[in-house]
């Protein structure tokens, strides 16, 4: 029998070719929207679906569906883009993805390093204003900071956060993790509950963001919460930018109480360096490439070792082909 799979959002072609290419071999049939048809249009025209793919549609939908769906897979992480009311009810399993957890632990330590030996300012100065800034030069002479006896707080303890504490232990005096689960390896860490998230803060002076964004996380990093850190602190964000005050966040990187911000994707931060050229050196903003590396999308492997095991699976045991990433 063959697995009927609906996309219920856009996939660029790349990402259909790798799902495609990845099950060829098994009887699943995938069904991706055009940009030429509204999506609930789309969705309204299949029925006897098996795996809903990407974010959870409205419950019309998914009644209309309900006696053949199987699953509904988010192909990423975070799940504050989606409405989970309409399955919350209904016995359907629902998973996302931490496959690219490691690639993208993988782009925020380079973020960090790139950030504390200013390697994209002075990349930038060197191609285009031919300045080689040398100690002593007022205007642009920042001395790298030492990667070594680091004290880093990972704030949001998901699997790219236990991942990263892999990267980052050979450079660590000390690593702590506040919120989340804790880290199976031998590499010792300090745990705090996400309740204790200001003693947290005190005790780190490298902090990487790795929080989901949800009601109670919108615009945790502001004035209250940057006060805690220590001054001269470096932060990496590799979650939402809601999660950040960024009117909160300019003014401590202006009075140099956070030393340096690197975000994935983040385009305010823009007009941001724009309005205020000193902060030039302090900033780094890369283009939403951490969950993509040559040759491979992570991020959409643990989704397609969902939908093999359920083509896989017999018909009358679905509730035993062992699932991974279960939100529900």
């Amino acid at each position: 029998m063959t697995l009927k799979v609906v996309a219920t959002k856009f996939f660029q072609e790349l990402d259909q070719k790798y799902f495609s290419d990845s099950l060829c071999h098994l009887p699943v049939q995938f069904h991706f929207p055009s940009n030429e048809i509204p999506i609930n249009d789309f969705l309204l025209m299949h029925s006897g679906v098996d795996v809903f793919l990407g974010p959870p549609p409205d419950e019309q939908h998914l009644i209309r569906n309900i006696r053949s769906l199987k699953l509904v897979q988010v192909p990423w992480s975070g799940l504050d883009a989606c409405n989970l009311s309409g399955v919350s009810s209904l016995n359907i399993p629902f998973a996302n993805s931490h496959s690219n957890a490691k690639c993208v632990a993988e782009f925020a330590f380079s973020l960090w390093t790139s950030l504390a030996k200013y390697i994209p300012f002075h990349h930038y100065d060197l191609v285009f204003n031919g300045k080689n800034h040398r100690p002593g030069d007022k205007d642009g002479h920042f001395p790298s900071l030492s990667l070594s006896d680091s004290i880093f707080g990972i704030w949001g303890g998901g699997a790219i956060g236990r991942e990263l504490i892999t990267f980052l232990s050979p450079f660590a005096k000390r690593i702590s993790i506040c919120g989340g689960g804790r880290f199976s390896g031998t590499i010792d860490v300090d745990y705090y509950d996400k309740h204790e998230y200001i003693k947290f803060l005190k005790a780190v002076n490298v902090l990487f963001v790795c929080l989901p964004l949800s009601s109670l996380t919108r615009n945790i990093l502001n004035k209250q919460s940057i006060q805690y850190l220590p001054r001269g602190s470096l932060v990496v964000n590799i979650a939402r930018s809601a999660l950040f005050d960024e009117d909160d966040l300019a003014h401590s990187l202006l009075s140099d109480h956070i030393k340096g911000f690197a975000s994935d994707f983040n385009p305010a931060l823009s007009s941001l360096i724009l309005s205020n050229p000193s902060l030039r050196h302090k900033i780094i903003i890369s283009p939403h490439r951490a969950g993509f590396v040559e040759h491979k999308l992570p991020h959409l492997d643990d989704a397609i070792l969902n939908i093999s095991r359920l083509a896989t699976c017999p018909r009358d045991n679905y509730s035993n082909c062992q699932l991974i990433n279960l939100v529900q």
